[in-house]
């Protein structure tokens, strides 16, 4: 089987970025300077008002930043983290080696439902985390019914249905 031949049967189970709200702190802090922005400019300080559109600015693009900076794809045949800005693939790790998929949630992440989705692999030292994707669960459902597809591809349950495909 040549690269091409593999490459035409691997199908895209999920794909998606780190959810807005995964940066939640963030947009609290971005809050309190609106908030202290509209203060100031109703007092006339138009000096600090230019300060704290700064500030927003600045934290608007701290957001933007972790949420463009990994690209998550999980196909049929393995698990890619790409870099958002360079295309570059950070990690990768073929679905045969996972071993156990957990999830992890943060503080506040619950509220929005987004959580990490975490692979373990055979070898004891690659570790692979999908951070603040929404609806984990899922996610762990779908990687869950594929993983068992490989393992045991005689079994009636079907792997491949139409609406594998979700972006999140």
């Amino acid at each position: 089987m040549t690269q091409t031949d593999s490459a035409d049967q691997e199908r895209v189970i999920w794909e998606g970025r780190a959810g807005w709200m995964d940066h939640a702190v963030l947009f609290v802090f971005l809050s309190v300077a609106l908030v202290r922005a509209i203060v100031a400019g109703r007092a006339g300080d138009w000096t600090t008002v230019t300060l704290y559109a700064f500030t927003i600015a600045g934290f608007l693009g701290i957001a933007a930043w972790f949420h463009y900076g990994r690209f998550y794809r999980l196909t049929s045949v393995r698990v890619l983290i790409k870099s958002g800005w360079s295309d570059r693939v950070l990690h990768e790790m073929p679905l045969r080696d996972i071993t156990d998929i957990s999830i992890r949630y943060d503080l506040l992440n619950r509220w929005f439902d987004l959580g990490t989705v975490e692979l373990a692999s055979r070898s004891s030292e690659e570790c692979c985390t999908i951070r603040g994707i929404p609806y984990p669960e899922d996610v762990k459902a779908r990687l869950e019914r594929w993983i068992s597809a490989q393992r045991n591809p005689w079994e009636k349950r079907s792997a491949h249905g139409a609406a594998d495909h979700v972006e999140g």
